[in-house]
């Protein structure tokens, strides 16, 4: 499959000239490799952030392998489009309290996580920085990274955004799985993408397994509802919230071409960078 590398190669440093002279550059600061024994098998869980244009775009948190090659093949799909991208090291550890539960599970404080962006933020923009979109990967970072962001903009005066790996994905994930319209966790999604980019880790026990009552139709989330804090086991007693039975190998080529390709169309959206 033409959308998933083999191996990633990093282009550009986040010093230097070349970097100075990009178009748009693309920094990955955080990535978490954590694995987790889930009745879904032994999986990797990714999360990133991205930073771009004159300055860069850079992973946040969670689940790392993955994440990172949602980031790794947007770069290459910009580079081959003349638009160059910086990936930069992975954050580790991220806001993961609500998996605390679950065997294996590292969590910062939200607040240590927010104030680790920030520092990590301060270095990028000390290195000529100025636009910086975040592509996040994790559920449990999405309110801690809205106040990084905020953090990041009024010490520094730059513009910083985030969106999530999956950008613009809802149709595709509607249109390509089976028992699923959307992503949630372990899932039909992510254990495609996994079988996808390294089958051997995923434990052949995901043929069986399925979490959370999850159907076509079942919204991503809690719309409409008051927000709170619930832990995961609330959900799923597992870890899985979805359906991993369902996913192929096949589907993840699809999966990761669309992922690919909307990630691309947000970081190259002007909007993004106003």
């Amino acid at each position: 499959m033409k959308s998933v590398p083999s191996g990633y190669k990093r282009k550009g440093t986040v010093t230097g000239k070349e970097t100075a002279d990009s178009d748009e550059t693309s920094l990955q600061v955080g990535q978490f490799e954590q694995r987790r024994t889930e009745k879904a098998g032994r999986r990797k869980h990714p999360g990133t952030h991205t930073f771009g244009g004159n300055g860069a775009a850079w992973p946040a948190p969670s689940r790392g392998y993955g994440f990172q090659a949602a980031c790794d093949i947007a770069a290459k799909k910009l580079d081959e489009m003349g638009r160059h991208a910086v990936i930069a090291p992975t954050v580790t550890i991220s806001n993961s309290l609500h998996h605390g539960s679950y065997p294996g599970t590292l969590s910062l404080d939200p607040r240590l996580y927010m104030d680790y962006l920030t520092s990590i933020a301060r270095g990028i923009v000390s290195h000529g920085f100025r636009n910086i979109c975040c592509v996040n990967g994790h559920g449990g970072n999405g309110t801690p990274t809205d106040m990084a962001v905020m953090d990041i903009v009024t010490r520094y005066g730059i513009h910083i955004s985030w969106v999530p790996y999956y950008v613009g994905c809802n149709g595709d994930f509607e249109a390509i799985l089976d028992t699923q319209s959307n992503i949630f966790h372990a899932d039909e999604v992510e254990t495609s993408l996994m079988l996808a980019l390294d089958e051997s880790l995923v434990d052949p026990c995901y043929k069986e397994a399925k979490g959370g009552n999850v159907q076509k139709g079942t919204p991503h989330g809690r719309p409409g509802r008051p927000f709170t804090f619930l832990p995961f086991e609330t959900r799923t007693e597992t870890g899985i919230l979805g359906n991993s039975y369902a996913a192929t190998r096949e589907k993840g080529e699809q999966l990761w071409e669309a992922v690919a390709s909307h990630l691309v169309q947000a970081l190259l959206d002007p909007e993004l960078w106003q």
